[in-house]
């Protein structure tokens, strides 16, 4: 639905880490509590919907000009800095399961069972004769240092993952750049560039493919399409429980952790669509604030009743689809930098993007063989690529350049 409604046609949705964090607390105050959790977030997205259009009906969406550019900025840095840190950290990971160590030591240990009971014995009898109390052969046991699925302490993993990550990242964000380079054809370019990830993806699979040895974690991708525990629940969540109904009053009290809700999805739309129609994008068909929100506050009555997580805009996902769309000047003067010409506002790729992604259930066997190491790059890639264009992120870089070479913009004017 936000792909064919939304005002805004860049406007990506996806899952944000706040709600996510939420849904968790959420979860362990029902399971203290005794409430069913999946309930409870029916009428959760029940009371959004109620209190979405009713902002929307009193305009409440104009408090979004009370978001300042520091407001702006501060915000699509902590998203940059929460993309990096996460990659960063799941390579950590890797490193904290498969250490890089000197020796790999997988030999056998030949373990004996009882042996305090007969130091105990020959202590106390030191006449008995030690053949008496030995083990028989049959009895010993041989325990492997490693563990038997042979996913621990793995030779080169670490360090496979590592470039894998950093392979990915290097080739998307060249390609990016290749772009607006002055090699080849406009048309190369281009196609280069707005296929970098998809191209950097293939890339370092087919890298590890090439090397089956080192053992590498892959996607995990179910089969087919099921919800999460099928001995559990179905597709539809029952408003009325899967044991017995909630008490009334918790219908009602559901109120509350909906106005949470609402105010992170509130903040987290709006501050994107603030960021997608800055006056330097050129965009021409305007905002829809009001419809925007309420819209996405009617996918998420959706997401209760399916047991899904919750939806908003994903900025940076949505920059990188404004950025896909945007048309740089091939006339500029020999020296200058290339500035945006126009944004190619319109729903087709958004719809074939959600289609795609639908489709992608019966690519489940090709999505298995895909790296994890390899989606830590693309979120590396995604946090460094999203730093052009915040306005912070120029400051900062001017302190370490010479007045000399300072751009025009007004702020350094100023």
């Amino acid at each position: 639905m936000p792909a064919t409604h939304n005002n805004e046609t860049s406007t990506k949705l996806n899952p944000p880490g706040p709600l996510l964090l939420f849904d968790e607390s959420l979860y362990q105050f029902c399971q203290s509590q005794g409430f069913e959790f999946l309930t409870i977030r029916v009428y959760i997205g029940l009371w959004l919907a109620i209190i979405g259009i009713i902002v929307a009906a009193f305009e409440g969406s104009v408090l979004v000009k009370l978001f300042s550019r520091f407001t702006e900025d501060i915000f699509s840095a902590l998203i940059v800095f929460l993309y990096i840190i996460e990659s960063i950290q799941k390579i950590f990971f890797v490193y904290d399961k498969h250490p890089i160590l000197g020796d790999y030591c997988e030999t056998e240990i030949t373990v004996f069972r009882n042996a305090t009971e007969n130091d105990t014995l020959i202590t106390e009898n030191p006449n008995i004769n030690i053949t008496d109390v030995l083990i028989p052969v049959t009895y010993l046991e041989k325990v492997p240092t490693l563990d038997s699925s042979g996913r621990i302490n793995q030779p080169n993993t670490a360090l496979f993952c590592t470039i894998l990550t950093l392979g990915t990242f290097a080739i998307a964000y060249y390609l990016k750049i290749f772009r607006n380079s002055h090699f080849l054809g406009r048309s190369a370019r281009r196609a280069l560039g707005d296929f970098g990830v998809p191209i950097a993806i293939i890339c370092m699979v087919f890298m590890d493919f090439m090397l089956p040895e080192i053992f590498t974690e892959k996607l995990n991708v179910p089969k087919g399409l099921s919800p999460s525990n099928t001995t559990l629940r179905g597709w539809f969540i029952p408003p009325n429980g899967f044991k017995s109904p909630p008490p009334v009053w918790v219908m009602f009290a559901a109120v509350v952790p909906a106005m949470l809700v609402y105010i992170l999805l509130f903040m987290e739309t709006h501050i994107c669509e603030l960021i997608l129609d800055k006056k330097e994008r050129k965009l021409q068909k305007g905002a829809g604030f009001h419809l925007d929100i309420v819209l996405i506050c009617l996918t998420n009555v959706g997401c209760g009743f399916f047991g899904m997580p919750w939806m908003c805009a994903a900025t940076v996902r949505s920059i990188a689809h404004a950025s896909a769309l945007t048309v740089m000047s091939r006339t500029h003067a020999p020296g200058e930098k290339p500035h945006l010409v126009e944004v190619k506002e319109q729903r087709l790729s958004s719809f074939v993007v959600a289609t795609l992604i639908g489709l992608s259930v019966f690519m489940s066997p090709l999505l298995r063989q895909v790296p994890m190491a390899v989606l830590f790059g693309i979120f590396l890639y995604m946090g460094v690529a999203s730093t052009d264009g915040i306005q912070l992120f120029d400051r900062l870089r001017l302190f370490f350049m010479p007045v000399k070479h300072h751009p025009q913009a007004s702020y350094v004017r100023k």
